[in-house]
């Protein structure tokens, strides 16, 4: 294979990422609509507290806040990967085309 025949077909492979990551960051937009459901198990320690005592409502408050939380700050950082590697990806197809 040439030069121009490996280029050719790395540059098809980075648009079929890059693509790919674009996507991939659509479907985390959906995912964020799951986050606010989350943290609002929160509010089961509310009945938990009158069931099982203040110890249990309060773990189980702290247990909802983590959840949504933790699915918060995943997301961001799933997010913050893919936009990071369009960038690079980006700048090599920039590279490719560069004389």
């Amino acid at each position: 294979m040439s030069a121009q025949a490996n280029a050719a077909e790395r540059e098809k492979l980075i648009f079929a990422r890059i693509a790919w990551l674009e996507h991939r960051i659509e479907g985390l937009a959906g995912n964020w609509r799951r986050v606010p459901i989350l943290l609002s198990t929160a509010a089961l320690g509310i009945p938990a507290a009158f069931i099982w005592g203040i110890g249990i409502g309060f773990v189980v408050f702290c247990l909802g806040l983590s959840l949504g939380g933790v699915s918060a700050y995943l997301l961001a950082i799933r997010k913050s990967t893919c936009e990071d590697e369009i960038r690079v990806l980006r700048k090599e197809l920039v590279r490719l085309h560069a004389p």
